[in-house]
């Protein structure tokens, strides 16, 4: 396993280097490309990135959209919900990590208590326990963590198999799995199946929930890569605005805030 996040990094790393030697003739002047309120993602390899689209597209036909549709067939929802509830508990020492960097207090309780309520009650994890008292979950992970930072975003990426990015979310999803306790564990016992098991099967549940998203943009969008660029970058400045709605109270998230739930 920490073999195969090696190569994850080192790929992104491959892919991100061209880019780098380009941005820095048009960039280096403009530090737009790197604030947050930037209307869209620096795309200096956008023919590449359309190509390894297609190459995901084709794999999502022939491989993953007839395994997700012969899993729904098989799995009822209910059954469904479970998992996801599940890998989502396994997670969540990777949520607090990355709220604990982010100074993220109010956020770093509830997801302790989430994963201790969780774990206990609802049977390692398998029911949501904490929602139904109104601790709802909150997914952080460390390329969240380097935008609280001021790291800049860098260039767009689409990675084969796992699709688009940004560099610095790209690299924050392979150090949040080299940080994650249990691939840890389980790389340090003779169970390292289970490990892989367990990426395998996030993968597959990330799969199975973008899914009919992915299928109506492709159906709906005239330019599925820009319309995807546009959704993906959307939905990131979403999930760091929590930390920019503090900046504008005249709050920090490193400075503890003890406000009551």
């Amino acid at each position: 396993m920490k073999t195969l996040k090696i190569s994850l990094i080192a790929l992104l790393l491959a892919f991100s280097a061209p880019a780098f030697a380009q941005e820095d003739s048009t960039a280096s002047n403009d530090d737009s490309y790197y604030e947050e309120g930037y209307a869209g993602y620096y795309d200096p390899l956008e023919g590449v990135n359309r190509q390894i689209l297609k190459f995901n597209n084709v794999m999502d036909k022939y491989v993953f959209y007839p395994l997700i549709d012969g899993y729904r067939f098989i799995v009822p929802s209910q059954g469904r919900k479970v998992i996801s509830n599940f890998l989502r508990n396994l997670k969540s020492p990777v949520d607090l990590a990355n709220q604990i960097l982010q100074g993220d207090w109010d956020g770093m309780k509830n997801t302790a208590f989430r994963f201790t309520v969780n774990t206990f009650a609802g049977f390692g994890g398998t029911l949501d326990v904490a929602a139904w008292e109104g601790y709802e979950h909150e997914s952080e992970d460390f390329g969240q963590t380097m935008a609280v930072w001021g790291i800049g975003e860098g260039p767009y990426l689409v990675i084969p198999f796992l699709g688009p990015a940004s560099m610095r979310d790209g690299l924050g999803y392979g150090v949040d799995g080299l940080m994650n306790p249990i691939n840890h564990y389980y790389n340090n016992t003779d169970e390292r199946h289970i490990a892989y098991k367990l990426t395998a099967a996030s993968f597959f549940e990330m799969k199975n929930q973008l899914s009919d998203f992915e299928k109506s943009q492709k159906k709906n969008s005239f330019d599925y890569y820009s319309a995807l660029r546009s959704v993906i970058y959307q939905n990131r400045q979403s999930e760091i605005a929590d930390y920019k709605k503090h900046k504008s109270n005249g709050t920090s998230r490193f400075v503890p805030q003890y406000e009551e739930y």
